[in-house]
């Protein structure tokens, strides 16, 4: 490492946002010999300017994932510190790393890298001393995006977790990221005064433990001067939005201006979903909400209400996750919403095949779609002949990230997908028990996927190969293709030969041990690979 080195690193943290250091720091690799680094800055900044519909994405997304698989061990290993990492714009941005490496190696990490946003691990056994001399780091000005790390069931962040939140040097935090606590109730409401609560703009309010402690409820004493005043995007995690924290949330200043909120619903319970929808801010940009399977139908009266509700927001990111959605409901949803860039949806049907369908034909029939370039959708059914044809050949034309890993393709759904006019696809998720070996040859060799880069495939053919080399060989011709992932209970050896020259290989089965989407062997680190549990809390 040189003092020239950590002054380029020293001016991207003093300016994260301006891609100019970024630039000079990529001439200042290929002048002292590192030309990969040099261009691999390059194409990350390039692609992070250009919207995911360009037509050089599939080419820059190729030439990220070559290089990070040729080079990556190298930068990573620059310091032990950076195994769990993820490259943004060309740099280390991301790091997952336990509090006692964050002590003794913070300077090394940011002289190295411009580390932004960390995810900090240890807390089952932190003591308030150690954790009172990370919060005593003055290299935490860097920070902007705090995240704590839930290592499993009661092993969650505990009370010392409010000692960092109080800390003076955390100025530039900007977001911050729990999924569960255990804490007291003094250690809530600590919490809610902390710093932290009044700065951030983005947060993910965690579930409370109530083992071994009886902390109560977010807020339930108060809201703190203060507290949560400029979070503009708001993620509730563990089990939801119940009643009572959905109107203590409402009822304070910051809900009236926030832009996205992503939260479990309990949609056995009328009164959350008809709390929630009485007071949805109508400044709402981003909307992400979850239900579950046991309980959907429950509330199915309030369901519709609250859509009518959801409909008249000037959406363009919405996710609708384990919802039972009848095709009216969906209908009069998408009818109302504005043209969407983000559309997801998992919807639990019990009425069978043919209901699970016309979800499916509700989504290809309206424009509300028409502009989104993500998409995902599961509705647990198999796609067959008219349904597929009209999700295939119907408004969908900006695609880039096409996701139905809950939603099957027959032989017929692969030919209409071939057929489909999608020039900006460049990732695929699909599911295909027993679709015929020609009829994916026949899609992987359509116009439809020539700029794919990368594709996830789950599916058999009768405890067999789903592939074939043929099918393999005609997989291993897309030019951009550079990450595979294969959820198969087998597949040949003269497959695995066809596709050995694609970079980022990975095939799951019961021979194949897969130890998270951390595996550097598995995933490539780059965030729109994967969204691991780190950095989605």
């Amino acid at each position: 490492m040189t003092a020239d080195r950590a002054a380029l690193v020293a001016g991207i943290l003093a300016n994260p946002d301006d891609d100019t250091p970024r630039l000079v720091a990529a001439d200042w690799f290929e002048e002292n010999g590192d030309s990969a680094r040099a261009e691999f800055i390059r194409v990350q900044v390039n692609r992070a300017r250009l919207p995911p519909t360009d037509p050089q994405q599939p080419e820059l997304a190729a030439r990220e994932l070559h290089l990070l698989k040729e080079h990556a061990e190298r930068w990573m290993g620059a310091h032990f510190a950076f195994k769990k990492c993820r490259f943004r714009r060309g740099f280390i941005e991301y790091v997952h790393l336990h509090l006692t490496h964050f002590l003794h190696h913070r300077r090394e990490l940011l002289a190295l890298e411009p580390v932004r946003d960390i995810s900090l691990t240890g807390w089952m056994r932190a003591t308030a001393s150690l954790v009172s001399r990370v919060a005593g780091c003055e290299e935490l000005r860097n920070i902007e995006t705090l995240r704590f790390h839930h290592q499993g069931p009661h092993k969650h962040p505990r009370g010392e977790c409010a000692i960092l939140l109080d800390s003076p040097h955390l100025t530039g935090l900007k977001k911050l990221h729990f999924s569960m606590i255990s804490v007291t109730t003094e250690e809530r409401r600590r919490i809610e005064r902390s710093p932290a609560f009044a700065r951030v703009r983005e947060l993910t309010l965690p579930y409370l433990d109530t083992f071994p402690h009886q902390p109560g409820e977010w807020f339930q004493d108060g809201v703190p001067k203060g507290a949560l005043a400029n979070v503009r995007a708001l993620r509730v995690g563990g089990y939801g939005l119940q009643a009572a924290l959905g109107e203590r949330l409402a009822g304070m200043s910051f809900w009236k201006k926030l832009e996205a909120l992503h939260a479990p619903i309990a949609w056995s319970q009328t009164e959350a979903l008809d709390a929630l929808r009485t007071r949805l801010p109508r400044t709402l940009r981003s909307l992400h909400i979850t239900g579950s399977e046991s309980n959907a139908l429950n509330a199915a009266g309030a369901v519709p209400a609250f859509f009518a509700r959801v409909a008249e927001l000037p959406l363009t990111d919405l996710s609708m996750q384990h919802i039972d959605l009848h095709a009216e409901t969906l209908t009069a949803l998408l009818s109302g919403a504005p043209r969407l860039q983000r559309f997801a949806l998992t919807a639990f049907r019990r009425n069978g095949q043919e209901s699970a369908a016309e979800v499916a034909r509700v989504v290809a029939a309206t424009p509300a779609v028409r502009d989104a370039s993500d998409v995902q959708l599961a509705v647990g059914c198999i796609l067959r002949g008219d349904t597929a044809e009209a999700l295939f050949g119907g408004h969908l034309r900006n695609v880039a990230r096409f996701d139905v890993l809950g939603t099957g393709l027959s032989d017929e759904a692969c030919e209409a997908l071939g057929h489909a006019e999608w020039p900006a696809l460049h990732a695929l998720r699909v599911t295909g028990y027993g679709v015929a070996r020609t009829a994916l040859r026949a899609l992987f060799a359509s116009p439809a996927c020539r700029n794919i880069v990368s594709l996830r495939y789950s599916g058999s053919f009768q405890g067999m190969d789903p592939f074939g080399p043929a099918c393999a060989t005609a997989l291993a011709k897309l030019p951009h293709l550079s990450s595979v992932r294969l959820d198969t209970s087998s597949v040949s050896a003269a497959s695995r030969k066809a596709l050995a020259h694609v970079p980022w290989l990975h095939v799951a089965n019961a021979n194949n041990e897969y130890w998270g989407d951390d595996d550097p062997n598995v995933c490539a680190p780059v965030d729109d690979e994967l969204k691991h549990a780190d950095q989605g809390a």
